[in-house]
């Protein structure tokens, strides 16, 4: 080995050894953020934790990113200027369901990685950081970090998803670009019985937009997913509803064609407010854009978990029908995702289930086994100039390719 060039195998067993040490740390700290849920850009608790646990380690967190009160970024120059990687964690939970979608795993896993990553840091040349990212359950936390250029001078994001079914560990691969949308229904109160002529039914017009999505639902391509809820239908049944308020997502496999679907929703709400003689009010929620996974880190991201033993097979290169807001990443800089499973066939993310699963031995061993595998990793985009060249021409192909077929 030539004087100066880092050994790799060294560095990884060392991340890995790190991680053992910091397990019961980890997997407690997974634990305390799991038994107490916080929803989009309320999760105080889970990110204070988490930074107390990157100050720890002398990684020099801080809380308010981008503006945001429970966002934090924190990082660990190298020996010398060089590449950047990047950890991205998530920590918020669902409304009724707690952590269902296993975010305290993903968080804490994220962050277990940075702290071992950090520990080898003098040793490399280049840059790590870590970003907390809140409400990606609907509020698009990553969407500021992006937009601010949090990522502009990154090389490689890296983050992690439990996943269930049994199915076996892998990659993160496409998914579905979505828009949400609350729509508010004004309209006049009057006595339902006595004089209901001189009412304005707003939850009317609430339904007739249900029934207009229903009706289009059959012209329109099998991947589009239109769902949604009434959060307000009125106060009485003897009282005409003044007001009404439902909540919906939009999902296509591409931005312009959730763009296009979306316009048609917002159509449907139009006419169901002109029928009940209701005036709509729309307020546009965050866009999550259509995942770009990038096969170059995936590739090393599989061979990091194979070399850990883990079971691992490449994505099917289909479109899953979720969202996430690491799509707005992974449209500015090559994206992996790892994705390890916690939960047996029949249980999937967003079930009661599965938020079990999160507090499980096989979900602590997911903390474990992702943050090795993500610090593992970024080992590899710090010390491989081959690597981060073929991770940046993939990425520049595809959006390249994406422009092309947007033009014309």
């Amino acid at each position: 080995m030539a004087e100066g060039t880092p050994d790799v195998a060294a560095l990884k067993r060392a991340v890995c050894s790190a991680v053992d040490q910091m397990a019961p740390r980890l997997i407690a700290l997974s634990h305390r953020i799991h038994e107490n849920p916080e929803f989009q850009y309320e999760e105080h608790k889970a990110s204070a934790w988490l930074c107390e646990f990157l100050d720890e380690e002398g990684l020099g967190s801080e809380l308010g990113t981008c503006g945001m009160p429970t966002a934090f970024a924190g990082g660990r120059d190298g020996k010398a200027p060089g590449p950047t990687v990047a950890f991205i964690a998530e920590y918020d939970a669902l409304r009724g369901l707690g952590h269902a979608c296993g975010h305290n795993i993903l968080g804490t896993s994220n962050v277990g990685a940075a702290a071992a990553l950090a520990r080898v840091m003098p040793q490399l040349a280049g840059r790590m950081r870590i970003f907390g990212t809140p409400a990606e359950e609907g509020g698009g936390g990553k969407i500021p970090f992006v937009r601010e250029g949090m990522f502009r001078d990154v090389d490689a994001a890296i983050s992690m998803h439990p996943g269930g079914g049994a199915r076996p560990n892998s990659l993160g691969g496409r998914c579905l670009a979505s828009q949400k949308v609350t729509l508010k229904y004004h309209g006049r109160p009057a006595h339902a019985a006595s004089n209901p002529h001189d009412g304005i039914n707003a939850l009317d017009a609430c339904i007739q937009t249900f029934n207009g999505i229903n009706a289009l639902r059959q012209h329109l391509r099998q991947e589009v997913r239109i769902h949604g809820i009434i959060r307000h239908g009125g106060t009485a049944a003897n009282v005409t509803p003044d007001f009404a308020q439902a909540e919906f997502a939009v999902r296509a496999p591409t931005t312009a064609e959730c763009r296009e679907v979306y316009q048609k929703v917002l159509r449907c709400a139009e006419g169901g407010a002109a029928a009940a003689g209701a005036r709509l009010e729309v307020v546009e929620g965050p866009f999550y854009e259509e995942t770009n996974p990038n096969t170059a880190l995936g590739g090393a991201a599989m061979a990091n978990m194979e070399a850990l033993g883990l079971p691992v097979v490449a994505p099917s290169g289909g479109v899953a029908s979720h969202s996430t807001d690491l799509g707005n990443v992974s449209r500015v800089v090559p994206t992996v995702s790892v994705n390890i499973n916690i939960a047996g066939r029949g249980i999937q993310p967003h079930q009661h289930e599965f938020a079990v699963a999160a507090a499980s031995p096989d979900g602590d061993r997911a903390v474990v086994s992702a943050a090795q595998v993500m610090a593992m990793t970024a080992i590899d985009v710090l010390t491989d100039p081959a690597l981060r060249e073929r991770a940046a021409e993939e990425f520049r192909a595809s959006m390249a390719a994406e422009q092309a077929v947007a033009a014309g």
